[in-house]
């Protein structure tokens, strides 16, 4: 019985040995497993806060345009309004023209009967003053 319980015991001390061991491997694979997972979780931490900053720079850049595109908006407005108070005032001066060139001619036309009429006068006084 007793070689019995030596060889039990040798047994056993062999596979509590084996069951440690084993203990052992499982430790250090979970040890691992956990590192592991720490570093995909700091690496997880990090896109996140990446994606994070880059959608706040994605919103500012949203609104820097939608800013943009009101100033452009506005400037073409301004533009436009500018433009036709500009043809306004050229329509006005090409009015003025217009008149101005037409009372021109008319004085010429005026000048040109009174230095006929003139011309008429001074002959009658001449020929009246020619006997």
């Amino acid at each position: 019985m007793e070689k019995e319980f030596t060889r039990y015991k040798t047994w056993s001390k062999g596979e509590t040995d084996k069951y440690e061991k084993t203990i052992e491997e499982l430790e250090q694979k979970l040890g691992e497993g956990r590192r592991s997972a720490e570093s995909w979780k700091r690496k997880h931490d990090s896109v996140q806060t990446d994606l994070e900053s880059v959608i706040k720079e994605k919103y500012n850049l949203q609104e820097q345009i939608e800013h943009l595109n009101d100033e452009i908006t506005s400037l073409k407005e301004n533009q436009t309004d500018e433009i036709a108070q500009q043809q306004n005032e050229k329509t006005k001066l090409e009015q003025k023209l217009r008149e101005a060139n037409h009372k021109i001619k008319s004085l010429e036309h005026e000048k040109a009967d009174l230095q006929k009429k003139s011309d008429n006068e001074i002959e009658d006084l001449t020929s009246k003053l020619t006997p």
